[in-house]
């Protein structure tokens, strides 16, 4: 999988997107899931982490020490935005000749948490690990922005240096 940069944007019609290159009624939502896309919050960086044991079904309800794929370790607090709250996956092309993009489509659910956690996040200082969501995915972090502004409108795009068919199996993991 591509390489992935990080930036927020605003999205016409859509309200805030967050762009990466690479509660709200949980009587109504049901239970968390164990697999699939966990958004949550970064409490601090884990140079100690174990980056080898990835944990591939993480309790969404417990906090996490994960990694990415370079061995960036981080402690994380518990999933605010989980799978439940995905309403679909789709890849999708940016300009012509540039890389392929997953854009990830959050339930009104997902989208009202995705805003407030983002709200919280936006506080602490730039630098600060604690203004950093990440994107978990099978128990590994595929992303970690920070945040600098609430990210409302219920879309996440994850930009990077995808091939079609490398975006269409994220889209296909994502969605599920």
């Amino acid at each position: 999988m591509g390489t992935t940069s990080i930036r927020t944007a605003l999205a016409a019609g859509l309200g805030a997107a967050l762009l990466l290159g690479l509660a709200s009624c949980a009587a109504a939502k049901g239970p968390a899931e164990p697999d699939g896309l966990q958004i949550r919050p970064v409490l601090a960086m884990a140079a100690d982490a174990d980056c080898e044991a990835a944990d591939t079904g993480p309790d969404p309800a417990e906090p996490l020490t994960a990694c990415d794929d370079t061995g960036e370790g981080y402690r994380l607090g518990p999933a605010e935005v989980d799978a439940a709250d995905v309403s679909g996956a789709a890849a999708v092309p940016s300009a012509p000749g540039d890389p392929w993009s997953v854009r990830i489509d959050l339930d009104a659910d997902g989208a009202a948490s995705l805003a407030e956690l983002t709200a919280r996040l936006q506080d602490h200082p730039a630098g600060d690990p604690r203004n950093r969501l990440a994107l978990v995915l099978d128990g590994r972090v595929i992303a970690a922005p920070a945040v600098y502004a609430a990210i409302t409108g219920g879309q996440v795009l994850v930009a990077g240096d995808f091939t079609e068919e490398e975006a269409t199996r994220l889209a296909e993991r994502l969605g599920r």
